[in-house]
């Protein structure tokens, strides 16, 4: 059975803008269909919300990156929860909370995030919360594929 994830927004971000990293290759992994993406109706508005900020769209113009082609492609990889769940896990940062509650309603095995505040609590409700160089070294040193 394939790793169910659920990639936080700037893994998402990191994803579209620099094909070479990590999350870009955790995407890559979905796409030949060894792991399986979550997200979320908040997820998602997030992530178009920030691939929309000025300083990103300077990045995506310089670099050629079209992005609205490749929302489209990642909104019909991704598998989508239906946001209604909710969790108060991290305080300190309430934004991160919707992470962890798609993590929860869709079932997944991981969060990959390079967020302090979820790599703090390493596990929440039995979904192991781990940052994108830990979840590839996890996927090539085990039995996850």
């Amino acid at each position: 059975m394939k790793p169910v994830v659920v990639l936080d927004t700037n893994q998402w971000v990191s994803g579209c803008l620099r094909r070479s990293g990590i999350p870009a290759r955790i995407i890559d992994l979905a796409v030949e269909d060894k792991i399986q993406i979550l997200t979320s109706p908040d997820i998602w508005e997030e992530l178009v919300d920030v691939l929309q900020r000025p300083r990103l769209q300077k990045a995506i113009i310089r670099h050629g990156i079209r992005v609205a082609p490749w929302l489209h492609y990642v909104r019909r990889l991704a598998r989508w929860t239906t946001g209604r769940i909710g969790v108060n896990a991290v305080a300190v940062d309430p934004d991160d909370n919707v992470v962890i509650a798609c993590a929860i309603e869709g079932s997944a095995d991981y969060i990959i995030s390079g967020d302090q505040h979820l790599l703090n609590l390493k596990t929440y409700r039995g979904v192991s919360i781990v940052s994108p160089r830990q979840f590839l070294d996890l996927w090539f040193r085990s039995a996850l594929h």
